[in-house]
């Protein structure tokens, strides 16, 4: 089994900022003591941060309005034929502004709000004994809406039209002609004035995609909260640095505001969005990698992962196994490292591209698995609280170690997952890559340990390792900062290059 040790690394004057350390805080994890660290003049200005707001559908829909506002000030046109040219423009309203300068008149008629000469007056009145010519209905008395184009139909046909036209980018028009319908009229259709707001909040999928670089949407499931910033400059900054602009909506969900993904820190957008595309076009040869479960590499038991952490313990013959490699557990180097990462390694150039792709997804998706598990343990946090405060007279305060600490491994196994994406576009012959690979062991130990306190279920044990729980959790983030350190250089040095793959 290779260790630490077995390395005889030469590191150039580029490299100097690596340094082997004694670290006291974590020799109680580990015997040697020995953290992968970097030089502090390497951070840079690490406080760099995108500047941001969460915004629910109805502020956004006031951050619209207030758009619809200035330029209607400038063209002095009312508000509702403001609303309809922006849509009718996609809400671009540098090219509105543009047009109608130069030829106002015919944005209006595009727009359809040139009333014809003679016209009639656009109203909504009861009818009595009236045939509707849409649904050829017939009424004692019914309220029919008319247009100047002397259009009409009865109040239920418009708004069933008016309905269906909803999710559409442009502004309603007439059924017969290309008048617009406004959205005063909409709500005197409808009788009240939230149809109008909800027929415009629907075409903020085409104001969103015009302002893309100010606004997101939040990419996670039945979320329909919005990320806006206009820190321009510091968000090319932090592309520039390989830094991830991660923000978080008003939910908890956090996402990289620039690619609209999970946070793929230490991956830089670039990376990641390469990183899944290659993984998507590839999944069919990809799929045999991992299962949920798999036989008892030493009884042929079916053994089902149902928790975070990669040791595992046959119920039958009581074997204990890497459940990544199947390797017997004892054999694994400071009892926490899996021999798949160290295995006798071509570490060439003309290395196999396919191996290393398939290597470093096997890890990348064992983590991520690993997370999905440890996120629903996550989930029984809140009930082992409540056990300690019930059965050991504890406060809800002293029981946070444990909400702290599963998020703490959840970063953990992220920043880990991640890495890998790098690691597969990195020279494997280069010194910084044979770092990245000690950074990542390290970090997996450490998180494997971290995982396997969470799944203790006995109150008192869990509560006599508080301790334990706090030192595991710190060794999680030194372990995190030392790879996201190693990543961040890789990038920098183009070490780490698409074409690698």
């Amino acid at each position: 089994m290779t260790s630490l040790d077995d390395y005889n690394f030469e590191l150039s004057e580029d490299d100097e900022y690596y340094q082997f350390v004694e670290d006291s805080d974590y020799e109680s994890d580990y015997s040697s003591g020995k953290v992968l660290k970097v030089d502090e003049s390497f951070q840079g200005s690490d406080d760099l941060r995108l500047r941001y707001k969460s915004l629910s559908t109805n502020e956004l829909y006031d951050d619209v309005m207030e758009r619809v506002e200035f330029v209607r000030t400038i063209t002095q046109l009312s508000t509702d034929s403001m609303i309809i040219l922006l849509r009718l423009y996609g809400w671009n309203e540098e090219k509105l502004l543009e047009d109608y300068t130069e030829n106002p008149s015919e944005i209006l008629e595009k727009g359809g709000l040139i009333v014809p000469e003679h016209c009639k007056k656009r109203d909504l009145t009861d009818k009595p004994h009236y045939t509707c010519l849409i649904c050829c209905d017939s009424y004692s008395k019914v309220p029919v809406f008319r247009m100047e184009c002397g259009h009409e139909a009865c109040i239920n046909c418009y708004r069933t039209y008016l309905t269906s036209t909803l999710k559409k980018p442009k502004a309603p028009t007439c059924m017969s002609c290309h008048l617009s319908i406004t959205s005063s009229d909409i709500d005197r259709i409808f009788g009240n004035k939230e149809f109008s707001k909800k027929h415009i909040c629907l075409s903020f999928e085409t104001f969103i995609n015009k302002h893309s670089k100010n606004y997101k949407w939040c990419p996670y499931t039945g979320c329909g909260n919005i990320i806006y910033s206009n820190n321009e400059s510091t968000l090319n900054e932090m592309l520039k640095r390989h830094k991830i602009p991660e923000v978080e909506c008003s939910n908890k969900h956090a996402f990289c505001f620039y690619c609209s993904t999970e946070v793929h820190t230490p991956s830089d957008c670039k990376i990641a969005q390469y990183w899944i595309q290659k993984v998507r076009d590839e999944s069919t040869n990809l799929n045999w990698i991992l299962n949920n479960t798999k036989p008892c590499p030493f009884c042929g038991t079916s053994i089902e992962k149902n928790g975070g952490c990669n040791h595992m313990t046959c119920q039958s013959c009581h074997s204990e196994f890497c459940w990544i490699c199947d390797g017997k557990w004892a054999i694994h180097t400071d009892n926490y490292v899996c021999k798949f990462q160290n295995e006798k390694k071509d570490n060439t150039i003309n290395k196999s591209i396919t191996k290393r792709f398939t290597d470093g997804y096997k890890m990348f998706i064992v983590h991520e698995n690993s997370s999905d598990l440890d996120l629903k343990l996550a989930g029984t946090i809140e009930s082992k609280i409540f056990t300690l405060q019930k059965e050991l007279g504890i406060s809800w305060i002293e029981g946070q170690f444990l909400s702290e600490s599963i998020k703490i491994l959840l970063h953990g196994r992220s920043v880990l997952k991640w890495s890998y994406a790098i690691g597969v576009f990195c020279d494997p012959s280069h010194n910084l890559t044979h770092i990245l690979e000690q950074n990542q062991t390290m970090l997996s130990n450490a998180v494997e340990s971290l995982s396997l306190k969470i799944q203790i279920k006995d109150p008192k044990v869990l509560i006599k390792s508080k301790a334990e729980f706090h030192d595991a959790s710190s060794l999680v983030n030194g372990r995190v900062v030392a790879l996201e350190k190693c990543c961040q250089e890789l990038l920098i040095k183009g070490i780490c290059k698409l074409e690698a793959i």
